[in-house]
C-alpha cells in the first residue's frame, strides 16, 4: 500500500521533519510568472552569451566546442573546443572566416568570435541532425552535408544515394529521407523560400512541432516555444514536476512553462512589444538558451551542476532539498504531476537531498525488445563482390542496403498465452 498523498506531501518529504521551521511555503504549482519569467530570461540569456558551445549552426567561427570541461568553475572562463576545422560553406555568407589561432594560443586569450546570420536551411539541418545524436557527433557531419548541399535546392536536386551516403553514420536514415523530401517541396513548390511561421513550417514533410518551433524561433525570430528531451528534464526540476519523461502531464507543463518564457504570441494576433520584457527579441537564443542548460548543467545522468547553474534560485527543487521552502500538498487537480509516483519519489523514508534532483524527470518504463532469429546468406563473388538487396521502401530501415536472410523466429509474432482462470470460491 501506498502512503496517503497529504500526509508524505507536507513539507515535500521530510524537508520539515529536518527542519523545525520553514520560512517559507511554495504553491504546488508548475507555471510561470511574467515578473518571473522576465528574470530567468535575463539571466539564462546572459549565462548562454558568456558560456554556450561554439557551433557552426550558431554562427560560429572554428574552433568549434566538441567536448565539455568536466568540472568547470562557475564564473570561470569557457575553455574553447581543440578542433582546428576551417570548413565555414558559403550558405553562412559571403563574409571571409578566417581560421582561430593555433593551439598554443591560451583559451583565455582568445577573443569571442562575432556570430554570422545562418539561413533557415542551415537551422533546419542542425536541428534533424541534432534528433538522437550527440552534439559532438553532428558537427563534422553537418559542415561535410552544408558543403555538399550548401542550398535547399542542391538538396532537392541531388540523388537520393547521395544523400543516404552523406548521412551513412549519423543513423535513423529517414531523416535524410524527409530532409530531402521537404527540400524538394520548398525549392519545387515554394520557389526556394522557406515558410517563417510555425504553421508554415508544419505543412513541410519532416517537420513536425519541435523543429517547426525550433526553426522559427531560431532563423525567424518567432515567439515559439521548443520542448524537446533537454527542456523536459530542466522544467521537471526547475517547477518540481514529478512525472516520467513521456508523459503527457510533463509534456504540457514544459509547454506552459516555455510559452510564457519567450513570450508566445497569441494565435491569429499581433505581438504587442513589451520594453520592459528583457529578451523576447531573442526568442531561439532563450529557446536555446535553455536547451543548452539540460545539455551541459542540468544534466540526465550523474549528479547536476547546480552550482554553475545561472537560474539555480527559481529552481524549486533545490530550495525545498536546501530547506529553503516546502511544498505545499498537491490537490487532486494537478495534472502535471503523477500523484501516486509523487508520494513515493518523496517520501520520508527516501528524504529530500540532490539526489532528488537527479531524479527527476521520472524515467518511463522501457519497451522488452523484440526478439528475432534470422538466418542471414553471405555470398561472395571472386572480384570480391557481395550479394545484397535493397529493404522495402517503408517501415525499419527502409532503402537500406542488406544481406539476403529469412526470419526464422519472431517473438512478436508467437501467440499470447491465455491468462490463467479465475478460480471459483468455495461454497
Amino acid at each position: 500500500m501506498r502512503a496517503p498523498i497529504a500526509a508524505t506531501l507536507l513539507g515535500l518529504g521530510c524537508a520539515a521533519a529536518r527542519r523545525p521551521a520553514l520560512s517559507l511555503r511554495m504553491a504546488h504549482r508548475h507555471g510561470l510568472e511574467a515578473a518571473e519569467a522576465n528574470e530567468i530570461r535575463r539571466k539564462l540569456l546572459t549565462w548562454f552569451d558568456a558560456e554556450r558551445r561554439l557551433l557552426p549552426w550558431r554562427g560560429d567561427a572554428p574552433p568549434f566546442t566538441k567536448e565539455l570541461d568536466p568540472s568547470p568553475k562557475p564564473g570561470g572562463k569557457r575553455k574553447r573546443g581543440d578542433s582546428t576545422q576551417t570548413i565555414i560553406s558559403s550558405f553562412f555568407s559571403s563574409t571571409k572566416v578566417e581560421p582561430m589561432p593555433t593551439t598554443t594560443t591560451k583559451p583565455e586569450e582568445l577573443k569571442e568570435p562575432e556570430r554570422v546570420a545562418v539561413p533557415a536551411y542551415g537551422t533546419w539541418v542542425s536541428e534533424v541532425m541534432l534528433q538522437q545524436t550527440r552534439v559532438e557527433t553532428v558537427v563534422d557531419y553537418y559542415l561535410r552535408w552544408m558543403e555538399k548541399f550548401p542550398t535547399v535546392e542542391a538538396l532537392a536536386a541531388a540523388d537520393p544515394e547521395e544523400v543516404n551516403a552523406a548521412w551513412a553514420g549519423l543513423g535513423y536514415y529517414r531523416r535524410a529521407r524527409m530532409l530531402q523530401a521537404g527540400a524538394q517541396k520548398i525549392a519545387n513548390e515554394l520557389n526556394g523560400v522557406f515558410p517563417d511561421t510555425v504553421a508554415g513550417l508544419l505543412s513541410i514533410p519532416g517537420i513536425g512541432d519541435y523543429t517547426a518551433a525550433a526553426v522559427a524561433s531560431i532563423a525567424f525570430g518567432r515567439n515559439a516555444p521548443v520542448v524537446d528531451g533537454n527542456v523536459l528534464r530542466v522544467v521537471s526540476r526547475l517547477r518540481c514536476v514529478v512525472n516520467d519523461n513521456k508523459s503527457k502531464g510533463l509534456a504540457e507543463a514544459s509547454r506552459t512553462f516555455m510559452a510564457a518564457l519567450v513570450g508566445e504570441e497569441p494565435a491569429g494576433e499581433a505581438k504587442v512589444p513589451d520594453e520592459a520584457a528583457f529578451g523576447l527579441d531573442r526568442p531561439g537564443d532563450v529557446n536555446q538558451a535553455i536547451m543548452e542548460l539540460g545539455a551541459t548543467v542540468c544534466v540526465p545522468s550523474g549528479a547536476p551542476r547546480c552550482g554553475a547553474c545561472p537560474v539555480a534560485s527559481h529552481c524549486h527543487v533545490r530550495r525545498i532539498a536546501d530547506g529553503d521552502a516546502a511544498l505545499a500538498p498537491a490537490g487532486d487537480d494537478c495534472t502535471a504531476c503523477d500523484l501516486e509516483a509523487l508520494s513515493d519519489v518523496l517520501s520520508p523514508r527516501r528524504g529530500v537531498d540532490a539526489s532528488l534532483c537527479a531524479a527527476l524527470p521520472l524515467k518511463a518504463k522501457k519497451k522488452a525488445p523484440k526478439l528475432q532469429v534470422l538466418a542471414v546468406l553471405l555470398a561472395m563473388s571472386e572480384r570480391g563482390g557481395y550479394l545484397m538487396r535493397r529493404r522495402p521502401p517503408t517501415g525499419l530501415l527502409a532503402g537500406q542496403w542488406e544481406f539476403p536472410h529469412v526470419i526464422l523466429f519472431d517473438a512478436t509474432a508467437q501467440p499470447k498465452p491465455k491468462p490463467k482462470p479465475k478460480p471459483k470460491p468455495k461454497p
